[in-house]
This record gives structure tokens, C-alpha cells and sequence, in this order.
């Protein structure tokens, strides 16, 4: 009896991580942007500015978050069905794998870098509208 709950739980454990690991990454992205959404329709009836600026924010980080599991999809859809072409291609040039590595490490680097970007334009044309105002 003991022993066949002690396996139980090990199975719950196992789905649970499975869930996690699988599942709530593709989930976790579309969260963010629904509850950035609902903050702007609540901010827009206290007619501030600044929900904007938290759904760029927060639509930058889950296209962060997004890129991981969307190129490990890449990656395994790659090297399982076609695996002769991407096999001699790997073989004839090697640097074609550091390239793809390459790419796929600094894809979240460079979205960062343009949210940071955008956010400091919208920043300074948020406080450009405020002087303004107080003109």
C-alpha cells in the first residue's frame, strides 16, 4: 500500500515537471501580455500614461521568454526529420553550428537591447508631454 503511493507520487511529481517545463513556457509569455492588457484598460480610466510603457515592457520580456522554446522546437524539428541535409551540412562546414548557437544565444540579447531602446524613446516622449502640459 505504502509503496504504491510512494509511486503515485512520483508520477504526479514527474507530470508536474513535465507541465512546467513543457507547457507553461508557451503558456508564461501569453499570461504576461493578457495581464499587461487588463493593467492598460485599468490605468486608461486613471488617465495616466504610463500603461504603455508597462505593456512594451512586459510584451519585450515575454518575446524574451518566448525565444528559448521556440528555438528548441527549431532545433529538434532540424535534426529530426531531415537529418541527412543538416548532417552534411554540419560535416562539410563546421562553423555553420557555431553560427546557429551564435544566433540563437544573442536573439534574447538583442530583444532586450531594442526593448531598452524603445523604452527609453517612449520615456523621453512621456516626459517631452509633460512639460509641455506644464508650459
Amino acid at each position: 500500500m505504502n509503496e504504491k503511493k510512494t509511486n503515485n507520487n512520483y508520477f504526479d511529481a514527474a507530470m508536474l515537471s513535465v507541465y512546467v517545463v513543457v507547457l507553461k513556457i508557451f503558456t508564461l509569455p501569453i499570461k504576461v501580455i493578457k495581464n499587461s492588457i487588463k493593467e492598460i484598460r485599468i490605468d486608461e480610466k486613471r488617465q495616466t500614461s504610463l500603461p504603455l510603457l508597462v505593456f512594451n515592457k512586459q510584451f519585450f520580456e515575454a518575446l524574451i521568454i518566448l525565444c528559448w522554446p521556440i528555438y528548441f522546437l527549431i532545433i529538434i524539428y532540424l535534426f529530426s526529420f531531415d537529418n541527412d541535409f543538416y548532417f552534411n551540412l554540419i560535416s562539410k562546414d563546421g562553423w555553420v553550428v557555431f553560427y546557429v548557437c551564435l544566433i540563437i544565444y544573442l536573439t534574447p540579447v538583442a530583444i532586450a537591447i531594442s526593448k531598452e531602446i524603445s523604452l527609453l524613446f517612449l520615456t523621453i516622449v512621456l516626459k517631452l508631454e509633460d512639460i509641455s502640459k506644464n508650459i
